[in-house]
């Protein structure tokens, strides 16, 4: 019999170190995005495969707790919710999904998918179904526009859990998530920088709600450290993307920038004739692929997907389970996209 591939095998036969190895296969940006590409391929090509068990073993003996048993997790989600996300669109959340399968795999983790039948209100038949197959870590994938209503909140007793992003109507668990504040200010600085002085920002009204208003602050925080420059809550737009307001808004204030959570922005204000970016500079708070030639911030979403297996499993090797008394948010970082918009 064979013995199992290592990390130094990997590290022999893509001429790298064993440092890199472990860095590329946790996502590390650190990493280039064609080294962790290569060495994730070597890696499967080869057979790799950690052991949970023992990384949770040797975790917990130190700590003095027990083993933790079960090698699977779940992906909890409201009654169809992985075919939304794999008919979107923008395909974000379905690379989250393939994102999470990926990273837990070369852990050595497999994933159910575990939602409630048709119909169901809430994920009360859920618990009773992971708690018969053992799964311990639960990760609550972004929920798609028909289920942000769906109340997630259930008994976390006995379970680690994490949730991707603000989208889930629960509290006080775990949350890995896109900087948002970081990335208003950010994107609204170099916008400024570049010369436009009316900025207007367009978000949903329902989801800035959930993220605690973090982009709008980090978007007001950056103009007001231009003293040169007017603004107030009318540069902010809240609404579910229609033509009408958008159009009314940037004319009654006459922007000559936005920064957009709406990718279809770009359409309407090309269709009303405003020319891109001889008119209108045009910025994306988050960006998905495809969209590289949109001025904005592209959101990895397997770097979200990696950070939560990494943190359930963290938490299954110290045996932590339940709500926390001080639930974490772990943030990311995304990458700024020289385009042609702006």
């Amino acid at each position: 019999m064979s013995r199992p591939i290592t990390m130094q095998d990997i590290a022999d036969r893509a001429g790298v170190t064993k440092t890199t190895v472990s860095l590329a296969l946790r996502g590390d940006r650190r990493i280039s995005s064609q080294t962790r590409e290569r060495i994730e391929a070597l890696a499967e090509e080869m057979g790799y495969r950690p052991n949970p068990l023992v990384s949770s073993l040797m975790t917990q003996v130190q700590s003095g707790k027990g083993v933790s048993k079960g090698t699977r997790l779940a992906l909890l989600a409201p009654p169809g919710n992985e075919h939304w996300a794999i008919h979107s669109p923008y395909g974000y959340a379905r690379a989250v999904y393939e994102g999470i399968r990926k990273r837990a795999e070369m852990l050595g983790y497999g994933v159910d998918i575990v939602e409630p039948e048709p119909g169901q209100t809430s994920f009360t038949s859920c618990v009773r179904v992971m708690q018969h197959r053992g799964l311990r870590g639960v990760i609550l994938p972004p929920f798609q526009p028909p289920a942000l209503e769906f109340d997630a909140e259930f008994d976390c007793e006995g379970f680690a859990v994490v949730a991707v992003g603000h989208s889930q109507n629960i509290s006080g668990i775990h949350r890995v998530a896109h900087s948002l504040f970081q990335i208003a200010y950010d994107s609204t600085n170099r916008i400024v920088n570049k010369g436009y002085r009316r900025v207007g920002m367009h978000l949903s009204p329902e989801m800035n709600h959930r993220t605690g208003h973090k982009s709008p602050g980090g978007f007001m925080g950056a103009l007001s450290e231009y003293p040169n420059m007017s603004f107030s809550e009318e540069n902010l737009l809240y609404t579910h993307g229609e033509a009408t307001p958008l159009l009314l808004w940037v004319k009654k204030l006459k922007l000559d920038a936005i920064l957009t959570q709406y990718p279809s922005d770009y359409d309407i204000l090309m269709d009303a004739g405003f020319g891109i970016p001889e008119d209108l500079g045009f910025v994306l708070l988050s960006s998905s692929e495809g969209e590289d030639f949109m001025t904005g911030t592209y959101h990895d979403p397997r770097t979200l997907a990696f950070a939560a297996v990494e943190f359930i499993t963290a938490q299954l090797n110290r045996n932590e389970t339940g709500k926390p008394a001080s639930p974490k948010l772990v943030m990311t970082q995304g990458v700024w996209r020289e385009g042609e918009t702006l």
